[in-house]
């Protein structure tokens, strides 16, 4: 009897954590869009390298929690620290195209064309 719960148990946490993972796995898509919209034009090279960027942050930290790979949540939480680490070492280059923007967008107003420039 013991053992079915435990079973039953098992089985409810990897269905938690498949269910987390794929929540984490849209979220990491919408964003990871956005990031190649704004940065890149949707160029399919910004589109690789965030991709490139992604992949290889994912592989090395499910190196690292190889031995806890069991865990229910494991794969949804490597799978968000890399997403998060990748889009921290882009919030430079999306600042930078933000601040462009407003720079292009005073320029069409003459009036604030010192303030762009400054």
């Amino acid at each position: 009897m013991s053992a079915d719960i435990l079973e039953a148990s098992s089985d409810q946490g990897i269905t938690r954590g498949r269910i987390a993972f794929l929540v984490v796995f849209v979220m990491v898509v919408l964003v990871g869009g956005y990031f190649t919209n704004e940065i890149y034009g949707n160029s399919p090279d910004g589109i690789a390298h965030l991709f490139g960027e992604l992949i290889g942050s994912w592989f090395i930290l499910g190196a690292i929690t190889w031995k806890w790979r069991r865990a229910g949540y494991t794969a949804a939480i490597v799978l968000a620290v890399a997403a998060i680490s990748v889009g921290l070492r882009n919030a430079g280059k999306l600042q930078e195209v933000w601040d462009a923007k407003v720079a292009l967008h005073a320029m069409a107003d003459p009036t604030h064309l010192g303030e762009a420039v400054s």
